[in-house]
């Protein structure tokens, strides 16, 4: 999420989303599948069959995807704004050039969509679109309905071999799978979808044979809204997947077991369907939402306080397992992480810290500091610009720093109210935003520990030998022992 062009590939795919909305073989969810089977029906010499795309994301063809995104630039026309067909498809380059760690080696990756890019699922989408095109006037099935790479199919059964060789034909990249209806039922998504004798088809919620009934725990540190919200969401799902009386009887029987063995208590699941169908009806109007880390009776009162003004308050739970046990990646070094400084510049001059000590944090908050202490004699209570060497300073400027202090103390008012607004600043008020650019950082919550170490470090109460070279050269010994 903090790879450089992430921000850039939202942006980016909010454009040209456009290009992909007319589909009418892809769905987005459950409830637009079973909207398509309304109304439909299977004849005798026709099968349900399923096809996958073997890994699809990792499986597109970047170039092929790219040249498929200009076709339809040119279609469909460019997005209202000041970007040019030329500017999307550069930027579109830019955003799916991506390298990776692996084993202390960088790589680059050249075939599939960047994980986790906002723009992978476009790409994806595209490339799905584009072998539909070309597959279906010669497939000519009656039903073609895909959710990502997951397509359900109802065609004639002497086609189905055919159908599956030249869909498979089309790409050396994008490879299906297949799976026939087992005693004329297939699940697709959640939904189980059984063929009648009549040639209706019959639905209803499908869960895989390893479902353990396990859901949100009644137990656990959640606020109650979001046990409630898993209540009426398993229940929705009767109204929506079962269509017929018995199908959601059984469907019924099942949740209330499920909710008994997770200890939710029959009252608490009834109160909640009442307050699902209470709350239809009635809309809150909230002007911003914010989400909080929850904390037991007083994330309650909070939601509550803020509730009066139109603020609407989300909880996310502050441990969770997925939290405590998935690391799927090593842990980066501090210093090669985003959102930190690399490099302070001084606002009057040439002089800065680079973070050369790539491989010690400690190497170059020290490496930081000595620098900062060589640059700034007098630390940091003073104004940059009186210190900061220029083309006409002398050789000697260092050594008179001191005494052009006391000369502008005795003979400038205004030097010694500055003066005074700096010793505050070493009582522990936050000053110095002419020291150099880090002070002006409009996010101090997003600083990394090196940062806040290196500022801790540079305040002039921790270094007694801010106007000392004595001390300072007493401190480097120390340090070097």
């Amino acid at each position: 999420m903090d790879t450089p062009t992430y921000s850039l590939a939202k942006k980016l795919w909010r454009k040209i989303k456009y290009l992909i909305n007319k589909s009418q073989h892809s769905i987005k969810n459950a409830q637009q599948f079973l909207d398509k089977l309304k109304n439909v029906t299977i004849e005798e010499d026709e099968t349900m069959v399923s096809f996958d795309v073997s890994s699809l994301f990792t499986s597109v063809d970047l170039h092929s995807a790219k040249t498929t995104v200009a076709e339809l630039l040119d279609s469909h026309g460019p997005p209202s704004g000041p970007l040019r067909k030329e500017d999307i498809c550069e930027l579109l380059s830019l955003c799916l050039t991506t390298y990776f760690e692996f084993n202390g080696e960088y790589y680059e990756q050249l075939k599939g969509a960047p994980m986790g890019s906002p723009i992978s699922g476009f790409i994806a989408e595209i490339a799905m679109q584009k072998l539909e095109r070309t597959v279906l006037p010669d497939i000519n099935p009656k039903l073609w309905v895909r959710y990502v790479d997951d397509t359900f199919v109802i065609i004639k059964k002497r086609e189905l071999q055919r159908a599956i060789q030249l869909i498979n034909s089309v790409s050396d990249d994008i490879k299906f799978t297949m799976e026939e209806e087992n005693n004329n039922k297939l699940a697709v998504l959640d939904v189980l979808v059984t063929r009648l004798p009549n040639g209706q088809m019959q639905t209803e919620v499908y869960r895989k044979a390893t479902h353990t009934d396990q859901i949100l725990s009644y137990h656990s540190n959640h606020p109650n809204c979001h046990k409630e919200s898993c209540i009426r969401t398993l229940f929705k799902r009767i109204e929506t997947h079962c269509n017929t009386v018995e199908s959601k009887v059984k469907e019924e029987k099942r949740l209330y077991r499920i909710f008994q063995r997770n200890g939710y208590p029959r009252n608490f699941v009834w109160r909640s369907l009442r307050k699902c169908n209470s709350t239809n009806a009635t809309t809150r109007n909230t002007s911003k939402t914010i989400t909080l880390p929850y904390i037991k009776n007083i994330s309650e009162m909070t939601a509550r306080i803020l509730q009066q003004h139109a603020i609407k308050v989300a909880h996310r739970p502050t441990d969770t397992l997925r939290r405590v046990l998935s690391k799927p990646k090593g842990t980066l070094n501090a210093m090669e992480k985003t959102n930190v400084i690399y490099k302070i510049q001084c606002k009057n001059c040439e002089k800065h810290i680079n973070a050369i000590l790539r491989d010690s944090l400690v190497g170059f908050i020290a490496y930081g500091v000595e620098m900062l202490l060589e640059h700034f004699l007098a630390g940091l209570n003073t104004d940059v610009e009186h210190y900061c060497p220029t083309a006409d300073d002398d050789d000697d400027d260092d050594d008179d720093d001191d005494d052009d202090d006391e000369d502008d103390d005795d003979d400038d008012d205004d030097d010694d109210d500055d003066d005074d607004d700096e010793n505050e600043d070493d009582d522990g008020d936050d000053g110095n935003d002419n020291v150099c650019d880090v002070y002006n950082s409009s996010n101090p919550e997003g600083v990394n520990l090196g940062y806040q170490t290196l500022a801790l470090a540079l305040k002039a109460t921790s270094f007694p030998y801010k106007s000392d070279p004595l001390a300072r050269l007493e401190y480097r010994a120390n340090r070097d022992m």
